[in-house]
């Protein structure tokens, strides 16, 4: 309602947390991967972006926890397991066309966005 979003951390308490304030914590971060409920929504991606995040991986839309835990898998598997070396965009890549050949009822492979941006 307010168009603010929140990043919440286990515990008592839970405050508010402004992007431009995490954006500072997150200022030597190359890759940020989102997967938790809508924090890891376009508009929270595309903020990230705009803050100068260089990689964030997250999806258009809320997704279920299965098959985030499934995508988040099969991703890292991608990233690490099959090229000599890491590569971000062929990680993602090889898992959309995964997990859309493993379960074609089960659209994660279509919200999943990865938005990458090079240094000036």
């Amino acid at each position: 309602a307010t168009g603010k979003g929140y990043l919440l951390f286990p515990g008592p308490f839970v405050e508010e947390l402004d992007i431009e304030v995490l954006s500072t914590w997150l200022s030597q971060t190359r890759f940020l991967y989102l997967s938790g409920c809508k924090s890891s929504e376009a508009g929270f991606v595309f903020e990230l972006a705009r803050l100068q995040i260089p990689g964030v991986l997250g999806f258009r839309w809320p997704i279920e926890d299965h098959a985030a835990l499934k995508f988040a898998r099969q991703f890292y598997q991608n990233l690490f397991q099959k090229a000599a070396t890491p590569c971000l965009e062929s990680a993602f890549l090889s898992t959309r066309r995964d997990m859309r050949a493993e379960d074609q009822k089960n659209q994660i492979w279509a919200a999943a966005m990865l938005i990458l941006q090079g240094a000036d």
